[in-house]
């Protein structure tokens, strides 16, 4: 009986304090390899890694305004506007017009996952921060860390690309693609800062362009000025990088 009552003890003091051996680790976020420390930390979502947006954004150097009654988060960088919702996979992108004030060709970006809301932090899928922000992110599962990058032609960035997306790098290689990832071929029209022109050379990242329409909200005597922001030669021909154009549909 003794020997019973003392299995008995031993039994329960190994749930009273037995603890794990493991203890999950936290996901870390770098940016341009700097390590962010966040207050919410990311998450796994059903296999897709979430990030908080607004550290994100303080990252990179961006703005969020949280709107509570609708649930969703403005974000503001450099001169494109997004509207992303808790729980939809359709987040809004648009422009800033020539005062700074309106938003031009708003557009409907599809995302691969829903944002989600986490103690009242708004997350997105690494997937979707790539095609939002314009950034290359990278997610290395071995050292449980996102990897994003604001330049693509980073050396860091494509050492890491080629070791953790082998079979991605081969893709990229065939074509030049836009500021979000769209293929850009002779013949297109593009646009930066409310400008509008047709693709005639390419030639790596550099893109030959033909400046030819703009948008009403820039007015004539604020073209040299906008011109000059852009980085063009309205109603001439002038090269620009192709991470600062986005391919028009249906222009």
């Amino acid at each position: 009986m003794k020997g019973n009552v003392l299995v008995r003890l031993l039994v329960v003091c190994m749930f009273l304090f037995a603890q794990p051996v493991y203890a999950e680790e936290p996901i870390r976020v770098t940016i341009d390899n700097v390590t962010q420390e966040f207050t919410q930390p990311p998450i796994f979502v059903d296999g897709h890694v979430l990030v908080p947006v607004k550290s994100i954004m303080e990252g990179l150097k961006g703005a969020v305004v949280w709107d509570a009654q609708n649930t969703t988060v403005h974000i503001f960088k450099d001169s494109v506007a997004l509207s992303v919702r808790e729980g939809s996979k359709m987040a809004t992108r648009s422009y800033y017009d020539a005062t700074g004030d309106a938003y031009i060709n708003p557009e409907t970006v599809v995302l691969d996952f829903p944002p989600q809301i986490v103690q009242g932090t708004m997350l997105v899928d690494i997937v979707d921060l790539k095609v939002l922000l314009d950034v290359k992110a990278l997610w290395d599962k071995d050292n449980n860390v996102v990897r994003i990058f604001t330049d693509p032609g980073d050396v860091s960035y494509l050492e890491y690309k080629r070791e953790l997306e082998p079979d991605a790098v081969v893709s990229e290689t065939k074509y030049t693609a836009d500021k979000y990832g769209m293929m850009i071929q002779v013949g297109d029209v593009v646009t930066t800062l409310g400008f509008f022109g047709k693709v005639e050379q390419i030639n790596g990242d550099d893109i030959l362009v033909y400046w030819f329409d703009k948008t009403d909200l820039i007015s004539n005597e604020n073209v040299p000025f906008m011109s000059f922001l852009a980085g063009i030669k309205y109603g001439e021909r002038s090269w620009i990088k192709n991470t600062e154009i986005a391919v028009v549909q249906n222009y």
